[in-house]
C-alpha cells in the first residue's frame, strides 16, 4: 500500500465538482455537489457522492431529511492541524446557496462531529471589501502556502475599497491583515484566455481557482466557451491550457462545466463508491445497495452502525471511517464476523439486497450508517446513511 501511495503521489490528483449532471466512462450519473477525482493521465470518476455528504452533514434543519451542500461552487485543500493524511475533512468549500447555519459566501469544512464548521464567514469578506451595492457570493477559491485566500465572485460588486469589482476579477484576501487586493482584473484574465485559446470570445466568469502542484502558478477555469468550461487554464506565460487538464482529458460523455476544482498535496487513492436505492426505508423492506469502482472479482465487506465517530484511515480509499467502533451493531459484526460479504463482478461492481432490522417498539426509527471495504485493495468507500422507520 505504501509503495502504491508513493507511486501515485508522483501524478497530480485533483478533485472537482460539476454544475449540472453529466456522465463519465465509469459513472453513469455524476451529480452536482458530488466530488470527482482525477489523476493526470486518466479520466475522472466519482469519489465522494451526494450520499456521502448527507451521511456526514445529517439533518441540519430538523425536517427529517438528510441535508447536503446546495452544490459545491468553490473548493480548496485546507487540512486541519494534525491531519494524518487526506480525507474529505481536509477540504474547504463554499456553496451555491445559503442553508441552515451557513451563508453562500462562507468558507466551510465538514466537521468530524457531523455538519459544517465555518472557517471564514461571509461577513469577513464583506468587512474587507465594503461593497456599496451588489450581492456577495464566492464562486471560486484557492488557499496558497502563506494562508492567503484567492477568490472570485459570482456577481459584480459596486463601490468597494478597490472600486467596482467584476465577476471575472481574481482577488486575494490576507486573513492576517484583513486586506483585499486584485492581482488580476477581468480584462487581464480575458487576455490570458484569448492567448491560451487563440480566440477573442468573452469567457463569461471565473469559475475555479487552484495552484499548479508542480510550478506553483495560479490556475483558473472559466464559464465559456462551453467546449472549454471544464478546462484548467494557467496564468503561466501570459495564459495557457494546463497540459493534461483540458476538458477532453476528463472523459465526460456529455456536456460538463467545472463548478469547483483543486489539486491535492497529499497522496490520495481511488475509493469504491457506495449507493443505496432508498435512503428512507419502511421497516421490514429490503434495500438495494450498489458498490462500484472495486477490484474486479474481488471481495467486498459491508459494515453498518447506528452511530458515527470520525477516525482517520490514511491511504484507505476515502481516508476515514465514519462508523463508531463502540456502536453495539458494529461490535457485534466484528465479534461474530457477520459482515455482508459479496464479490465484485469482472467490471468491479456489485449489487446486494439487505433488510435492516426494525426499530425497537419504543423507538420511532433510527439512522443506519453504512460503509464498504474493498478487501483486496484495502480501500474504504465514503459512508451513506439510511433512515429506518
Amino acid at each position: 500500500m505504501l509503495f502504491l501511495l508513493l507511486c501515485l503521489a508522483q501524478e497530480p490528483v485533483a478533485l472537482a465538482s460539476v454544475s449540472a449532471p453529466t456522465v463519465l466512462p465509469s459513472d453513469p450519473t455524476c451529480l452536482p455537489g458530488a466530488l470527482l477525482r482525477r489523476r493526470q493521465g486518466s479520466t475522472g470518476a466519482v469519489f465522494f457522492p451526494q450520499a456521502a455528504w448527507q451521511a456526514m452533514v445529517g439533518d441540519l434543519d430538523g425536517d427529517g431529511l438528510f441535508d447536503m451542500p446546495p452544490d459545491v461552487d468553490a473548493l480548496t485543500e485546507w487540512p486541519p492541524s494534525g491531519s494524518l493524511g487526506f480525507d474529505p475533512t481536509d477540504l474547504a468549500f463554499s456553496t451555491a446557496r445559503s442553508g441552515p447555519g451557513f451563508e453562500d459566501g462562507d468558507i466551510l469544512r465538514l466537521s468530524p462531529l457531523g455538519g459544517f464548521d465555518v472557517l471564514v464567514s461571509e461577513a469577513t469578506f464583506l468587512q474587507a471589501i465594503l461593497p456599496a451595492s451588489g450581492y456577495f457570493d464566492l464562486d471560486a477559491l484557492a488557499k496558497d502556502g502563506q494562508g492567503n485566500l484567492w477568490f472570485s465572485l459570482r456577481d459584480s460588486l459596486g463601490g468597494t475599497v478597490l472600486g467596482d469589482l467584476e465577476d471575472g476579477d481574481i482577488l486575494m484576501l490576507d486573513p492576517l491583515t484583513g486586506t483585499v487586493s486584485r492581482p488580476w482584473t477581468e480584462s487581464q484574465v480575458q487576455s490570458m484566455v484569448d492567448q491560451a485559446l487563440g480566440t477573442s470570445a468573452a469567457f463569461g466568469d471565473v469559475k475555479t481557482l487552484a495552484f499548479d502542484p508542480t510550478s506553483g502558478d495560479l490556475l483558473f477555469g472559466v464559464q465559456s466557451p462551453s467546449s472549454q468550461d471544464a478546462t484548467v487554464f494557467s496564468t503561466r506565460g501570459g495564459g495557457e491550457i494546463l497540459s493534461g487538464w483540458s476538458e477532453s482529458d476528463w472523459g465526460f460523455q456529455s456536456a460538463a462545466e467545472l463548478d469547483a476544482f483543486c489539486f491535492l498535496s497529499q497522496p490520495s487513492l481511488p475509493a469504491p463508491v457506495l449507493s443505496v436505492q432508498f435512503p428512507y426505508l419502511t421497516s421490514g423492506v429490503a434495500d438495494q445497495f450498489r458498490l462500484r469502482h472495486g477490484t474486479p472479482n474481488g471481495l467486498a465487506k459491508g459494515m453498518v452502525a447506528t452511530s458515527f465517530r470520525f477516525q482517520e484511515m490514511p491511504g484507505w480509499g476515502a481516508g476515514f471511517t465514519w462508523l463508531n467502533p463502540s456502536d453495539p451493531w458494529f461490535g457485534f459484526q466484528w465479534r461474530n464476523t457477520l459482515f455482508h460479504r459479496t464479490r465484485f463482478d469482472s467490471s468491479g461492481s456489485l449489487t446486494y439486497r439487505w433488510t435492516p432490522p426494525p426499530p425497537a417498539p419504543w423507538n420511532l426509527g433510527y439512522n443506519l450508517w453504512v460503509q464498504a471495504l474493498d478487501v483486496e485493495s484495502r480501500s474504504l468507500s465514503a459512508p451513506l446513511v439510511v433512515r429506518i422507520s
